[in-house]
């Protein structure tokens, strides 16, 4: 969210919304990726529950880092606009 901050900041609340995370994106997918993977290994065991909370945790480890951060969080903006940017006015 600090990029899309410091893209509020420059081009208002539109161009924050729309670029905000391009910096991030990069290590954010191969955290994800990794993670994934991680938890789907899980899903080898020889256990009953084992695969199913791997399988689980991979499942929204993988919405987590493709959903919010590439559809809900850039929508959520662009429908709050300069509203949006409530907090960083007091803050700073």
């Amino acid at each position: 969210m600090a990029g899309t901050s410091t893209g509020c900041d420059a081009g208002g609340a539109d161009r924050g919304a729309a670029c905000g995370g391009e910096d991030d994106d990069a290590l954010n997918t191969t955290a994800g990726a990794i993670l994934t993977f991680v938890f789907l290994s899980f899903s080898v065991s020889d256990e009953t529950q084992v695969p199913m909370i791997g399988i689980g945790l991979a499942t929204a480890w993988l919405d987590d880092m493709t959903v919010l951060p590439l559809f809900l969080a850039p929508a959520l903006l662009e429908l709050g606009g300069e509203r949006a940017w409530w907090m960083l006015s007091w803050l700073s």
